[in-house]
Protein backbone atom coordinates (compact mmCIF):
# COMPACT_ATOMS: atom_id res chain seq x y z
CA UNK A 1 0.00 0.00 0.00
CA UNK A 2 1.46 3.46 -1.01
CA UNK A 3 1.19 6.44 1.20
CA UNK A 4 -1.39 7.54 -0.89
CA UNK A 5 -3.85 5.29 -0.11
CA UNK A 6 -2.91 4.54 3.62
CA UNK A 7 -3.86 8.94 3.40
CA UNK A 8 -6.95 8.22 2.07
CA UNK A 9 -8.08 5.63 4.43
CA UNK A 10 -6.93 7.70 7.73
CA UNK A 11 -8.79 10.64 6.64
CA UNK A 12 -12.21 8.51 5.48
CA UNK A 13 -11.84 7.15 8.92
CA UNK A 14 -11.66 10.28 10.72
CA UNK A 15 -15.16 11.40 9.24
CA UNK A 16 -18.03 11.40 11.20
CA UNK A 17 -20.31 8.73 10.27
CA UNK A 18 -18.46 6.51 8.01
CA UNK A 19 -18.38 4.10 10.59
CA UNK A 20 -22.15 4.17 11.15
CA UNK A 21 -22.47 3.70 7.10
CA UNK A 22 -20.01 0.46 7.23
CA UNK A 23 -22.43 -1.00 9.48
CA UNK A 24 -25.84 0.10 8.07
CA UNK A 25 -24.99 -0.93 4.55
CA UNK A 26 -24.79 -5.07 5.60
CA UNK A 27 -28.42 -4.11 7.47
CA UNK A 28 -29.95 -2.03 4.62
CA UNK A 29 -28.65 -5.73 2.05
CA UNK A 30 -30.54 -7.43 4.15
CA UNK A 31 -33.27 -5.47 4.87
CA UNK A 32 -33.53 -5.17 0.59
CA UNK A 33 -32.99 -8.85 0.31
CA UNK A 34 -35.78 -9.69 3.19
CA UNK A 35 -38.57 -7.45 1.24
CA UNK A 36 -37.65 -9.19 -2.09
CA UNK A 37 -38.36 -12.28 -0.66
CA UNK A 38 -41.48 -11.22 0.56
CA UNK A 39 -42.33 -9.70 -2.63
CA UNK A 40 -41.57 -13.10 -4.55
CA UNK A 41 -43.75 -14.95 -1.68
CA UNK A 42 -46.98 -12.65 -2.24
CA UNK A 43 -46.31 -13.74 -6.01
CA UNK A 44 -46.71 -17.01 -5.23
CA UNK A 45 -49.72 -16.97 -3.04
CA UNK A 46 -51.63 -14.27 -5.30
CA UNK A 47 -51.55 -17.13 -8.08
CA UNK A 48 -52.33 -19.80 -6.09
CA UNK A 49 -55.21 -17.60 -4.56
CA UNK A 50 -56.34 -17.06 -8.26
CA UNK A 51 -56.47 -20.55 -9.45
CA UNK A 52 -59.10 -22.93 -8.89
CA UNK A 53 -59.10 -26.67 -7.70
CA UNK A 54 -59.47 -28.29 -10.09
CA UNK A 55 -56.81 -30.88 -12.05
CA UNK A 56 -55.46 -28.23 -14.16
CA UNK A 57 -54.85 -25.58 -11.51
CA UNK A 58 -53.82 -28.00 -8.99
CA UNK A 59 -51.26 -28.76 -11.29
CA UNK A 60 -50.16 -24.88 -12.36
CA UNK A 61 -50.25 -24.42 -8.35
CA UNK A 62 -47.63 -26.99 -7.53
CA UNK A 63 -45.18 -26.30 -10.58
CA UNK A 64 -45.15 -22.43 -8.77
CA UNK A 65 -44.69 -24.05 -5.74
CA UNK A 66 -41.96 -26.11 -7.17
CA UNK A 67 -40.41 -23.02 -8.44
CA UNK A 68 -40.07 -21.08 -5.26
CA UNK A 69 -38.41 -23.83 -3.92
CA UNK A 70 -40.76 -26.58 -2.34
CA UNK A 71 -40.43 -30.20 -2.74
CA UNK A 72 -43.38 -31.57 -3.72
CA UNK A 73 -44.35 -35.36 -5.72
CA UNK A 74 -46.29 -34.89 -8.18
CA UNK A 75 -49.00 -36.56 -6.99
CA UNK A 76 -49.00 -34.29 -3.99
CA UNK A 77 -52.50 -31.33 -4.38
CA UNK A 78 -52.59 -28.04 -2.04
CA UNK A 79 -55.69 -26.39 -2.33
CA UNK A 80 -56.37 -22.54 -2.53
CA UNK A 81 -55.40 -20.26 0.04
CA UNK A 82 -52.85 -22.20 1.73
CA UNK A 83 -50.28 -20.06 2.80
CA UNK A 84 -46.35 -21.31 2.79
CA UNK A 85 -44.31 -18.75 3.94
CA UNK A 86 -41.42 -20.58 2.96
CA UNK A 87 -41.78 -22.67 0.01
CA UNK A 88 -38.24 -24.03 0.06
CA UNK A 89 -38.93 -25.91 3.89
CA UNK A 90 -42.02 -27.28 2.57
CA UNK A 91 -41.62 -31.28 1.66
CA UNK A 92 -44.82 -33.32 0.39
CA UNK A 93 -44.49 -36.92 -0.13
CA UNK A 94 -46.52 -39.05 -2.20
CA UNK A 95 -50.28 -38.30 -2.16
CA UNK A 96 -50.59 -36.26 0.31
CA UNK A 97 -52.92 -33.16 0.62
CA UNK A 98 -53.22 -29.63 1.99
CA UNK A 99 -56.86 -29.00 2.14
CA UNK A 100 -57.62 -25.00 1.31
CA UNK A 101 -56.81 -22.13 3.72
CA UNK A 102 -54.07 -23.83 5.53
CA UNK A 103 -51.51 -22.21 7.54
CA UNK A 104 -47.36 -22.88 7.08
CA UNK A 105 -45.13 -20.80 9.00
CA UNK A 106 -41.94 -22.51 7.22
CA UNK A 107 -39.30 -20.97 9.44
CA UNK A 108 -37.53 -24.66 9.73
CA UNK A 109 -38.82 -27.41 7.25
CA UNK A 110 -42.46 -29.08 7.74
CA UNK A 111 -42.53 -32.87 6.58
CA UNK A 112 -45.42 -34.38 5.39
CA UNK A 113 -45.08 -38.67 4.58
CA UNK A 114 -46.63 -40.72 2.39
CA UNK A 115 -50.35 -40.27 1.85
CA UNK A 116 -50.37 -38.10 4.60
CA UNK A 117 -52.52 -34.80 5.28
CA UNK A 118 -54.13 -31.58 6.70
CA UNK A 119 -58.00 -30.94 6.66
CA UNK A 120 -58.95 -27.21 5.82
CA UNK A 121 -57.49 -24.19 8.05
CA UNK A 122 -54.73 -26.57 9.86
CA UNK A 123 -51.73 -24.34 11.33
CA UNK A 124 -48.26 -25.49 11.48
CA UNK A 125 -46.36 -23.27 13.28
CA UNK A 126 -42.38 -23.67 14.06
CA UNK A 127 -40.94 -20.71 15.45
CA UNK A 128 -40.99 -20.14 19.41
CA UNK A 129 -39.82 -17.01 21.55
CA UNK A 130 -39.91 -15.76 24.69
CA UNK A 131 -42.56 -12.32 24.98
CA UNK A 132 -41.56 -8.94 26.52
CA UNK A 133 -44.92 -7.83 27.95
CA UNK A 134 -44.58 -4.29 28.48
CA UNK A 135 -43.26 -3.88 25.04
CA UNK A 136 -45.73 -6.92 23.47
CA UNK A 137 -42.75 -7.77 21.54
CA UNK A 138 -40.57 -11.76 20.79
CA UNK A 139 -37.53 -11.77 20.77
CA UNK A 140 -35.26 -14.67 21.15
CA UNK A 141 -37.23 -16.98 18.47
CA UNK A 142 -35.86 -20.17 17.48
CA UNK A 143 -37.08 -22.61 14.85
CA UNK A 144 -38.06 -26.36 15.52
CA UNK A 145 -38.96 -28.74 12.59
CA UNK A 146 -42.58 -30.43 12.54
CA UNK A 147 -42.54 -34.19 10.46
CA UNK A 148 -45.88 -35.52 9.63
CA UNK A 149 -45.54 -39.71 9.05
CA UNK A 150 -47.29 -41.67 6.90
CA UNK A 151 -50.43 -41.93 6.42
CA UNK A 152 -51.21 -39.59 9.49
CA UNK A 153 -53.93 -36.98 9.05
CA UNK A 154 -54.27 -33.49 10.88
CA UNK A 155 -57.95 -32.49 11.08
CA UNK A 156 -59.75 -29.15 10.43
CA UNK A 157 -58.70 -26.37 12.31
CA UNK A 158 -55.87 -28.06 14.50
CA UNK A 159 -52.60 -26.58 15.25
CA UNK A 160 -49.60 -28.41 15.46
CA UNK A 161 -46.88 -26.64 17.42
CA UNK A 162 -42.93 -26.15 17.18
CA UNK A 163 -40.85 -30.03 17.07
CA UNK A 164 -43.83 -31.83 16.61
CA UNK A 165 -44.10 -35.34 15.18
CA UNK A 166 -46.71 -36.89 14.19
CA UNK A 167 -46.79 -40.76 14.20
CA UNK A 168 -47.80 -42.90 11.37
CA UNK A 169 -51.21 -43.73 10.92
CA UNK A 170 -52.27 -41.14 13.72
CA UNK A 171 -55.29 -39.24 13.35
CA UNK A 172 -55.45 -35.71 14.64
CA UNK A 173 -59.08 -34.47 15.34
CA UNK A 174 -60.20 -31.43 14.27
CA UNK A 175 -59.64 -28.01 16.90
CA UNK A 176 -56.91 -29.84 18.42
CA UNK A 177 -53.89 -28.29 19.57
CA UNK A 178 -50.97 -30.59 19.53
CA UNK A 179 -47.80 -30.16 22.15
CA UNK A 180 -45.79 -32.83 22.28
CA UNK A 181 -44.90 -35.56 20.15
CA UNK A 182 -48.15 -38.27 18.68
CA UNK A 183 -47.59 -41.72 19.57
CA UNK A 184 -47.84 -43.99 16.08
CA UNK A 185 -51.64 -45.45 15.08
CA UNK A 186 -53.47 -43.04 18.05
CA UNK A 187 -56.02 -40.28 17.85
CA UNK A 188 -55.55 -37.41 19.63
CA UNK A 189 -58.16 -34.46 20.51
CA UNK A 190 -58.49 -31.97 22.95
CA UNK A 191 -56.65 -28.79 24.03
CA UNK A 192 -53.94 -29.60 24.67
CA UNK A 193 -54.11 -32.94 22.59
CA UNK A 194 -54.80 -36.12 24.40
CA UNK A 195 -54.64 -39.73 23.26
CA UNK A 196 -58.25 -40.95 22.71
CA UNK A 197 -58.33 -44.33 21.08
CA UNK A 198 -55.78 -46.41 20.37
CA UNK A 199 -54.91 -49.14 17.64
CA UNK A 200 -56.30 -46.60 14.98
CA UNK A 201 -55.53 -49.15 12.17
CA UNK A 202 -57.68 -51.74 13.42
CA UNK A 203 -60.76 -49.15 14.22
CA UNK A 204 -60.48 -48.13 10.34
CA UNK A 205 -60.71 -51.42 8.68
CA UNK A 206 -63.58 -52.11 10.82
CA UNK A 207 -65.41 -48.61 9.44
CA UNK A 208 -64.06 -50.23 6.44
CA UNK A 209 -65.96 -53.13 6.59
CA UNK A 210 -69.07 -51.81 8.66
CA UNK A 211 -69.55 -49.54 5.41
CA UNK A 212 -69.28 -52.29 2.74
CA UNK A 213 -66.22 -50.27 1.56
CA UNK A 214 -63.43 -53.07 0.88
CA UNK A 215 -64.21 -53.32 -2.93
CA UNK A 216 -63.59 -49.36 -3.10
CA UNK A 217 -60.70 -49.68 -1.09
CA UNK A 218 -59.54 -52.99 -2.88
CA UNK A 219 -59.65 -51.34 -6.25
CA UNK A 220 -57.19 -48.71 -5.23
CA UNK A 221 -55.28 -50.80 -3.95
CA UNK A 222 -54.98 -53.16 -7.13
CA UNK A 223 -55.18 -50.50 -9.56
CA UNK A 224 -51.80 -48.80 -7.72
CA UNK A 225 -50.43 -51.90 -5.89
CA UNK A 226 -47.21 -50.46 -4.43
CA UNK A 227 -49.21 -47.68 -2.88
CA UNK A 228 -51.48 -49.55 -0.54
CA UNK A 229 -51.72 -47.29 2.58
CA UNK A 230 -50.71 -50.28 4.76
CA UNK A 231 -48.04 -52.25 2.28
CA UNK A 232 -45.27 -51.19 4.74
CA UNK A 233 -46.64 -52.35 7.83
CA UNK A 234 -48.88 -55.59 6.56
CA UNK A 235 -45.34 -56.66 4.97
CA UNK A 236 -43.61 -56.64 8.34
CA UNK A 237 -46.15 -58.24 10.16
CA UNK A 238 -46.35 -60.67 7.60
CA UNK A 239 -49.40 -60.36 6.29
Amino acid sequence: MDNMELERQVIASSVPGNHRLSHARPHLRRRVGSTLFRIGVHLVHTISNVLGDDIVSRSIRRLVLRLAGAAMDKEAMVLGGTYVSKPANLRLGFHTLLNRNCYLDLEAPVTFGDYSGAGHGATFITTIHDIVPAMNIGIGMKAEPISICERAWIGANATVLPGVTIGHDAIVAAGTVVVRDVPPNTMVAGVPGRVVKKDVRHWLNEFIHDHHLDEAVSAVIDHEPDASPFRDRDQSEGR
